[in-house]
């Protein structure tokens, strides 16, 4: 069976919008680029984006197939229903991306993939997103680029379905000066995103807006105008796209441009082949990515867990 664009970025909709998928890879985006080298925290990326699609298809869509490919087996990252996906992340927005990981290629002007390329990144390409509403200008910023926040300020929750618009669902006026994360608690956040069930997760962000004086009431709608603002998630590059793609090379690789990537993303969203992500839960989740140890100490510990012993005396 070959998969359609549509089926795999669904299937990418579908993970982020559940709670228990979105906000541990949110928290991984920047506990991993925290603690970790570059191309180190860009594979441990790559690997848990795996892991928690595979685990979200044997779930939800046991009837869908995904793979990766047998050990040094190059050209592509993971197979979806029969076609060959490569993988490419980026802390915040449009970056570099490789073609090629080969120096030796200096003759090359242009490359065509073989594959359509899933690229991810964890944050937002402005620190600042320009907003109207009402005819008046307004600018917000992502909770989790905020350090501290001031007794003038608002915190909204919004939801954010598409990139032109949003709205405002919960606004907290903090009482004082302070950290953000510490102003307005966790649990006040989580409560409130809760109370919305409805909405999929990954559609639910937390921006802070800096003014004495603002027209924003719960309810509003607010009209997105950042038209350089990309946002974080999931952009899906069909393989149409990707011919006879200009390069450049240098001494670690085949590469294509940030500009050439930036373009990529704005059909992606044309498309609506984008999946976007919220950012807030990083605030919350701490710098401190899980101990790696434990993780490999748990399933040691359950080989002598009683049920796992009954279980192997039983196969004898």
């Amino acid at each position: 069976m070959t998969v359609s664009v549509p089926d795999f970025v669904q299937s990418m909709r579908g993970m982020f919008a559940l709670k228990d998928y979105h906000f541990p890879i949110v928290a991984a985006q920047f506990q991993y680029r925290e603690r970790y080298y570059g191309l180190s925290s860009a594979a441990m990326l790559e690997d848990l984006f795996f892991d928690a699609l595979s685990n979200f298809v044997h779930t939800y869509q046991p009837t869908c197939s995904l793979t990766r490919p047998s050990r040094g087996e190059k050209g592509y990252d993971y197979e979806f229903n029969g076609e060959k996906i490569s993988h490419k992340v980026s802390a915040s927005g449009p970056d570099v991306i490789a073609a090629l990981w080969d120096a030796t290629r200096t003759d090359l002007t242009e490359w065509t993939f073989e594959t359509p390329i899933s690229f991810t990144t964890g944050s937002y390409s402005r620190r600042v997103i320009s907003c109207e509403i009402d005819g008046k200008k307004l600018q917000l910023r992502p909770l989790s680029v905020v350090e501290d926040v001031e007794p003038t300020d608002l915190i909204s929750l919004v939801h954010w379905p598409d990139n032109s618009r949003l709205t405002i669902l919960k606004l907290w006026r903090p009482v004082a000066a302070g950290a953000a994360h510490v102003v307005v608690p966790f649990d006040d956040v989580w409560q409130e995103v809760a109370r919305h069930s409805e909405v999929p997760v990954n559609e639910l962000e937390v921006l802070v807006v800096q003014t004495k004086k603002s027209t924003l009431v719960e309810g509003s709608s607010v009209e997105v105008r950042s038209d350089n603002l990309f946002r974080p998630g999931a952009y899906f590059f069909r393989k149409d796209h990707l011919v006879q793609v200009p390069v450049r090379t240098n001494n670690r690789g085949v590469l294509v441009s940030k500009e050439l990537v930036r373009s990529f993303m704005r059909k992606s969203e044309v498309e609506n082949n984008f999946v976007p992500t919220s950012t807030w839960f990083a605030k919350y989740a701490g710098s401190d990515p899980p101990d790696l140890y434990l993780a490999q100490k748990s399933e040691f510990d359950l080989m002598f867990a009683a049920h796992r012993r009954a279980w192997r005396y039983a196969a004898k």
